[in-house]
């Protein structure tokens, strides 16, 4: 291990296989924690008047990960940003339309032992600081990325 600071890096494809070109998008500054969800959904059959029923099984959800980055436009910590623009190269890699796919794009998430094939479910962007001229300074963007298996690697 070199002790090298490694950020979090998203790749994102037009294409389900990942075959195409990649775009990647290099978080201003790694994450201080994330959440994965895992959810498994079952069917209740609880008659009226029943106490309790059996669970059956129903499917296994997509796996959520959620993140919160922070975009930095003072220079202190960094280097000096466009803080409006940052979000909107973020936006624009990891989740606006493409006319030609009509859809969003691919995305894999790297950072440490994480590697996940995804899809962005939302993006939140709260602006927290401002130059004189009303332009933001600092915005945290709070993503959550859906868990996206290809048809013939899923069970």
């Amino acid at each position: 291990m070199s002790g090298e600071l490694k950020k979090m890096q998203i790749e994102a494809y037009k294409e389900s296989d990942y075959s195409d070109t990649k775009e990647v998008f290099t978080v201003m500054f790694n994450p201080n924690t994330y959440s994965q969800k895992y959810e498994v959904e079952y069917e209740d059959r609880q008659g009226q008047g029943d106490s309790g029923s059996p669970q059956i099984f129903g499917k296994i959800k997509p796996q959520e990960y959620s993140f919160e980055f922070l975009f930095d436009g003072t220079g202190t910590a960094a280097k000096k940003v466009i803080v409006h623009d940052t979000v909107e190269q973020f936006l624009a890699i990891t989740g606006k339309f493409e006319g030609k796919n009509h859809r969003t794009k691919y995305l894999i998430l790297y950072w440490g032992t994480l590697l996940a094939a995804c899809v962005l479910k939302s993006a939140e962007i709260t602006y927290t600081l401002f130059d004189s001229d009303g332009s933001p300074l600092r915005a945290k963007v709070k993503a959550t990325f859906s868990e996206n298996i290809d048809d013939t690697l899923r069970v």
